[in-house]
């Protein structure tokens, strides 16, 4: 009965993203904010990610190749948000630099040291400490400038910074030691996983409260 919760929760509460995809969407409509717009591409390209890859699981097919994809894709869109709000010539130089070294280090991990038909290890996990660092900074960095005086900064950005902190700051050690997990403890996986969809569902729900404060 537990497993069988679990799997359910594994497999449909992600679904959860429909929520803030659609919030973002209209908040984009009222406000225009530049900030809006790698949040609306991020989430569609976590939703189309997730409907391929679980059409690709129930067709019994390795989907672990569209995570060494999505895991580029993602890194370089959520840096894009940070481009956008850090409003500093230097912190722009140093996150695009940041784009093009990771970009070129996940492929020559994707293609040289890592299978792509197995978790990227490397990949996820070197993303998420570089978020996990830039997220610290732009916490510092907001605390320090008086540049943040519009409501979107003041109230979207903020969440949506706390929320890829906490996702990462969360989802590292699994990203770091998934293939050990599996290869150890095959049925731990199912549990360790079901505590990455809380996290993930727990980022959904912070980005949506930032984006429902927006409105109000």
């Amino acid at each position: 009965m537990i497993d069988t919760l679990k799997i359910i929760f594994f497999k449909y509460s992600p679904w959860i993203i429909v929520v803030p995809l659609f919030l973002s969407i209209r908040n984009y409509k009222k406000n225009k904010s530049e900030a809006l717009k790698p949040l609306i591409i991020y989430l569609l390209l976590s939703c189309i990610t997730q409907i391929i890859s679980l059409s690709l699981w129930a067709s019994s097919i390795n989907n672990l190749p569209v995570l060494h994809i999505y895991t580029l894709l993602e890194f370089n869109v959520l840096m894009w948000f940070y481009f956008i709000i850090f409003n500093d010539a230097l912190a722009k130089k140093i996150i695009l630099s940041i784009c093009v070294l990771f970009t070129i280090f996940a492929i020559i991990d994707s293609i040289l040291l890592e299978n792509i038909f197995i978790f990227n290890t490397l990949g996820r996990s070197t993303e998420a400490l570089l978020l996990i660092s830039i997220s610290l900074a732009y916490f510092i960095y907001s605390l320090s400038t008086e540049n943040l005086n519009t409501k979107i900064n003041l109230s979207e950005t903020k969440y949506i910074n706390i929320a890829i902190f906490l996702y990462f700051s969360g989802s590292i050690v699994l990203f770091t030691f998934n293939n050990y997990i599996i290869a150890l403890a095959r049925n731990l996986v199912l549990n360790v996983w079901s505590i990455h969809t809380l996290l993930l569902v727990l980022f959904y729900i912070i980005i949506t409260i930032s984006l429902m404060k927006n409105v109000k």
